[in-house]
């Protein structure tokens, strides 16, 4: 009988883990995979300012800033305030991702971007996802090269003091 309580408890305590788990990755996927800045500047100046600092710095430009909010009102969806996507990219980091063809699916996040938006509260943010964190689903080199990308964004970002974390 008391092996069998034993069970029990086990089992009992198992599914009550993995529950207790899952519930906490549902509440905190949001804040461990986007992370979300107060911007120092305007919207314009922020969308400038993030501009200047990709093309500015080796490996990285600019591909292109998409104008979110004409999108979506230019399509009959309404009035989002300001919002524009800055993606960017470099070619020296795509290239060894890329390379091998196991990691071309990575493809699918590329090119990277910063969304930068005004809330109702007159307040600018940037967006980004948080790198660090992807990086440790993968293994390996792809780890290597998403780690080092990770650090090239922290310093992109480092005019607002930016770092990534888990949390």
């Amino acid at each position: 009988m008391k092996n069998v309580t034993v069970v029990v408890v086990y089992i009992f305590g198992l599914i009550t883990g993995i529950l207790a788990t899952g519930f906490l990755i549902n509440i905190s996927a949001e804040t461990v995979l986007l992370k979300e800045m107060a911007s120092p500047y305007d919207f314009e100046k922020t969308v400038e300012v993030l501009a200047k600092r990709i093309n500015s710095t080796k490996n990285w430009h600019v591909t292109a800033v998409i104008d979110q909010a004409a999108e979506v009102k230019g399509h009959g969806e309404g009035d989002i305030g300001k919002l524009k996507i800055v993606q960017y990219c470099s070619g020296k980091y795509a290239y060894e991702v890329l390379a091998d063809d196991n990691r071309k699916k990575i493809s699918v996040m590329m090119p990277k971007t910063f969304s930068v938006y005004e809330k109702n509260d007159g307040r600018v943010y940037i967006a980004v996802m948080n790198g660090s964190f992807v990086g440790k689903i993968f293994k390996g080199e792809t780890y290597e090269i998403l780690e080092k990308v990770s650090l090239e964004v922290e310093a992109l970002l480092n005019f607002i003091n930016f770092k990534f974390s888990l949390f």
